[in-house]
């Protein structure tokens, strides 16, 4: 199987923990939003991958939300506040990053989980 082609939307960092939203090009017209768009969290101690299971997109003036099963992400364009439960009491401080400047070794790395999970379909 070639390997996928993928665009990065959105980049977010600190010390421990990365989210990411990527959409992976050259699918056919019409394929589900699900197949085309994925939020994904990137543990830097284990370098995991975990996919977010996404619920919904809001917005209030230049603040943007994105929910999802796992907890919720809402950031403006210099920082993001990532929660894991419901009651953002471990809530994690991110830098908004530019899209284009994901690290390699990230971008394969999330590349190659994309990948894998293509295959296990």
């Amino acid at each position: 199987m070639p390997k996928i082609e993928i665009k990065f939307l959105h980049y977010f960092a600190c010390d421990s923990t990365c989210v990411l939203e990527a959409k992976i090009l050259g699918l056919p017209d019409g394929a589900p939003p699900g197949q085309v768009f994925h939020w994904l969290q990137y543990d830097v101690a284990s370098q995991q991958v975990q996919k977010f299971d996404f619920k919904s997109v809001g917005s209030e003036g230049d603040r943007q939300c994105r929910e999802f099963e796992q907890g919720k992400l809402v950031f403006d364009r210099v920082e993001a506040r990532l929660s894991l439960d419901a009651s953002d009491s471990d809530e994690v401080l991110l830098e908004v990053c530019d899209p284009e400047s994901v690290p390699k070794d990230l971008a394969d790395n999330v590349s190659w989980y994309l990948e894998s999970e293509r295959e296990g379909q």
